[in-house]
Parts: C-alpha cells; sequence; structure tokens
C-alpha cells in the first residue's frame, strides 16, 4: 500500500504546487471564486508541465552538463547531483503527464503508481549518500562505497522510468522517453568492478567499516560466534604482511615439512618471516580454520531437542 499508493499519490498532492489548490477550487463553496481559482491555477499548471518537460529535453540532450548542483559540491559530487538534477526534471515532467492523462485513475493503476513512487525514494536516497559523504571526514574507501551505493540508487531511478513509459499504453509514454532520455539509458548496470572494489573494502579495517560497526553488535570475545570472526580478523590485520608471505611461500612449495609448526620453522631459517612472529601465524591459522567451520551437532541433540518438545506439548 504504501510504495502503490501513499509515496506518489498522496505525496504528489501534497507536493506539486498547483495541484491540491486546483481541486479546492473545484470544490470552493463559492462557484465564482472557484472558477476564477481554478483558471489561473490551471494555467499555472499547464505552464509548469511544459517548462519541467522542456528543461528535462535540455537536461537530456546535454548529457546532464547542464543540470544544476550545489556551489559547494567538489569533483565527486558535482555529476552525481547533476545527474539527480536531470532525473529529477524528467520525473517531474512524467509525473505531470501520468496525473494530466490518468487523473484520477491512477490510484488503480498501482504498478504505474509504484514505479513513480520508487524513483522518488531513490532519488531522494542518492541525494541522502552524497550529503551523507558530505558530512564525513572524507577518504578513499568512502568515495567507493558512496558511488556504488549512489551509482545503484540512479540506475534503478533510471529503470522505474524506463518501465513506467513501456508499461503507461499510450504513445505520449513513447514520445517522453525520448525527451528524458534521448541518447539511450543515462547509466549502465553497476559492473562487476565495482563489487569486486567493495569486496577489497571488506577485508580493510576503513572508516567506512567502523562507522558502521557503531550499528552492529561487535564483539572480540573468542567463545561468541561473532566475535570469534571479528577477532580472527583483527588479529589477521595485525600479520597480514607476514601471513600473506607465508602462504606465498607455501604455495611455491619453498618450505620444509607436512606440519605448520615445520613450516613455520623453515620460514624463519630462511628469512620470510621474522621469527617473533611465528607463534602468532600458527595462532591465527587455528583461528581462521575455526571462524571458517560449519556447526556439527551429534544425532543425539536433535534426539534430546524433541523429547523436551513433546515434554513440552504434554
Amino acid at each position: 500500500l504504501t510504495r502503490s499508493l501513499m509515496i506518489f499519490g498522496q505525496g504528489s498532492m501534497r507536493c506539486h504546487p498547483y495541484l491540491f489548490d486546483t481541486l479546492q477550487a473545484l470544490q470552493s463553496d463559492d462557484p465564482k471564486q472557484g472558477l476564477k481559482d481554478f483558471d489561473r491555477l490551471f494555467f499555472k499548471l499547464a505552464g509548469g508541465a511544459i517548462s519541467s518537460t522542456l528543461r528535462a529535453l535540455v537536461l537530456g540532450v546535454s548529457g546532464s552538463r547542464l543540470a544544476r548542483h550545489p556551489q559547494a559540491a567538489d569533483e565527486f559530487s558535482k555529476v552525481w547531483y547533476q545527474r539527480i538534477d536531470r532525473l529529477s526534471a524528467a520525473f517531474s515532467a512524467t509525473a505531470d503527464l501520468a496525473l494530466a492523462v490518468l487523473g484520477g485513475d491512477l490510484k488503480r493503476r498501482e504498478l504505474l503508481s509504484a514505479r513513480l513512487g520508487d524513483v522518488h525514494s531513490y532519488l531522494f536516497m542518492a541525494c541522502s549518500i552524497l550529503k551523507y559523504r558530505e558530512a564525513q571526514l572524507h577518504s578513499e574507501a568512502e568515495d567507493v562505497h558512496a558511488k556504488a551505493a549512489v551509482h545503484q540508487a540512479l540506475y534503478k531511478a533510471q529503470e522505474a522510468l524506463i518501465d513506467f513509459y513501456d508499461n503507461f499504453g499510450t504513445p505520449l509514454a513513447a514520445l517522453y522517453r525520448r525527451i528524458a532520455f534521448p541518447w539511450g539509458r543515462m547509466l549502465k548496470k553497476p559492473d562487476d568492478e565495482q563489487i569486486r572494489a567493495l569486496g577489497d573494502l571488506i577485508m580493510q579495517d576503513t572508516p567506512v567499516r567502523q562507522a558502521f560497526g557503531h550499528f552492529a553488535h561487535v564483539s572480540l570475545d573468542p567463545e561468541d560466534s561473532f566475535g570469534r570472526v571479528e577477532s580472527t580478523y583483527q588479529m589477521m590485520l595485525s600479520i597480514e604482511g607476514e601471513w600473506q608471505a607465508f602462504v606465498k611461500a607455501q604455495s611455491k612449495g619453498m618450505l620444509d615439512g607436512d606440519s605448520i609448526e615445520a613450516q613455520l620453522a623453515s620460514a624463519v631459517q630462511q628469512g620470510i618471516i621474522p621469527a617473533d612472529k611465528a607463534a602468532s601465524i600458527k595462532e591465527y591459522n587455528q583461528r581462521r580454520y575455526d571462524a571458517l567451520l560449519t556447526d556439527a551437532f551429534e544425532k543425539s541433540f536433535f534426539t534430546a531437542a524433541q523429547v523436551k518438545k513433546d515434554d513440552e506439548a504434554a
């Protein structure tokens, strides 16, 4: 209900600069004054629709280069704000089209209303992402996360608009799609390179990871299921260089012995790792293995659990 009706249906009634007042004029107790107000508001409504359509066309043809952006925006944010401005213009023009053609029937075309609600929601998310980034101390990790998140939000907003045009069912939809995207889609789907970059950052103790940790349960207790993984991760950070050197030598067959102890001794002897790190590497290897293990239970565990359940039911 929220997605299909409230976000766009009720939102447009309150956010549109003229729509609510126009409907109020139609319901006025004074017919003469109501008609006078309606005529004035109707021309404003029509003028606004034409203006937003022309603006969407100009921004589409220019590839967002003529779009507005906050004066304080840096080079990273500027291009994304311009894309938000372009999609906002297309959204405004498309909303006016939907209201003009469908009127009150729009609330019964729930899938169309939902797509317009999606556009609004994703544009809001994109603005929030950029605003959040501005409030933080900038880092490379934050820029990578912000780029991936805002790209995803704007791509989904774009696709929701295109899906709306494809399902609107009138020739005007094809025209408005050409107005909004004269050169085709503005954004491609986020690629694997972005996903790999985020995956690499997961394994680093970045400011983004630390910030997200404030809103999650974090434990360093190795006996705790979450703490087992986190404490192992923190230990890995402290010996990452030595561990990578050891694993590399191990994979190349440079180390003597079959056990981890013998291989560590060989690595120390060859100068691959310092002697004072050997014990830490051994401990990390064991904790890493424990963290990766899947929980296993004896059959008797389930039998006992079923007996307890039956007793409680009785």
